[in-house]
């Protein structure tokens, strides 16, 4: 039996699976996440066999520095941690230089906890120190991993972009965010559908760690906040197509159910009943979008599929026609799924 845990974790990402004796922890969510939930169920855990940082935006990172903030939790329980870090994208760059130049970065980025969990990884031992990227493959026991994002160009970006200042931008991004979202729900999923694809292009997106899990005969998909654009070029390098698509069991919505990170090619060359979406639907970024979810409906009309919320924030995303003309879609709360 594989439990899947998605913790509630604010706005942001934190999700836990467990199998025979092995856990994954995946994001950390928000800096409450780990006081509220994940301390009481990481205590309880003989060894956590692997820590996915997927990337540095605080509603995926920050509860993984109170991990490392409590001075009463095992570190010694860790065995693996993957984080993509300038540490080790760009080797030769002097550590303590980088440290002073980085002091007031932005904190919707945190670069400032990224730098504080590289300090804390390279004293634990624990850290796989070489890039985390499209290509690598890993096991733990009979849990196969495939890493599928990010790609060397988006590793090169997220290294390039370290150091910069980026909090301006972004918040204006996500107020425009939370404006549109809201007027979705008003919006028909037909009228929706008319509208074009969207990009995101945020460096740590971009640069956000995908993986497909396998285990058990069962694939799940959890790739962080990635964008349409990576993730589709990782499926179709995989060789999936229309004809023969990749069949999921659990696909988690990247960037909480983001419009801006799903499109339809994606959605053509994937077979998947179960679709989870982390995020409360409350803060700047209000995820997640009726407008994704809408493409996801009318690419599945033939069949019944279910979206697992976190939250219950689904009950007035969906109007009566669209109720009425979709009836292929349930909408359920849950934080934890076995299967």
């Amino acid at each position: 039996m594989i439990k899947i845990k998605m913790l509630k974790a604010g706005k942001g990402d934190c999700c836990i699976i467990e199998y025979e004796g092995k856990t994954i922890l995946i994001d950390g969510g928000l800096k409450n996440t780990y006081n509220a939930s994940l301390k009481k169920i990481l205590k309880d855990k003989t060894s956590i066999d692997l820590i996915i940082i997927t990337h540095i935006d605080n509603d995926h990172i920050n509860g993984i520095v109170s991990i490392f903030e409590d001075r009463y939790f095992d570190l010694k329980k860790i065995k693996k941690v993957w984080f993509n870090s300038a540490a080790i994208l760009n080797e030769k760059k002097d550590n303590d230089d980088r440290k002073i130049k980085l002091s007031s970065c932005s904190e919707e980025k945190g670069v400032s906890e990224g730098i504080f969990i590289e300090s804390e990884l390279e004293n634990l031992g624990c850290w796989h120190t070489s890039p985390i990227k499209y290509g690598s493959s890993f096991t733990i026991s009979d849990i196969k991993i495939d890493v599928l994002a990010p790609f060397d160009n988006e590793l090169k970006e997220l290294e390039e972009n370290w150091e910069k200042e980026q909090k301006n931008i972004q918040l204006k991004k996500e107020e425009a965010q939370f404006k549109s979202s809201k007027i979705e729900n008003n919006i028909s999923i037909n009228d929706l559908l008319k509208n074009q694809d969207l990009i995101d292009d945020s460096y740590t997106n971009k640069s956000s760690i995908a993986v497909l899990i396998e285990m058990n005969g069962k694939k799940l998909l959890f790739p962080g906040d990635t964008t349409s654009e990576i993730l589709l070029k990782a499926l179709k390098e995989k060789k999936y197509t229309k004809e023969f698509p990749l069949k999921l069991d659990i696909f988690k919505l990247p960037h909480h159910g983001s419009k801006f990170n799903i499109n339809n090619d994606i959605l053509e060359i994937i077979d998947c009943n179960t679709f989870l979406i982390s995020t409360s639907g409350v803060g700047t970024s209000y995820h997640p979008d009726k407008e994704c979810l809408a493409k996801i409906i009318a690419a599945n009309k033939n069949k019944k599929i279910e979206f697992v919320f976190n939250y219950e924030i689904f009950d007035e995303m969906f109007l009566e026609e669209d109720r009425n003309e979709y009836k292929n879609f349930e909408c359920v709360q849950k934080n934890e799924i076995e299967i």
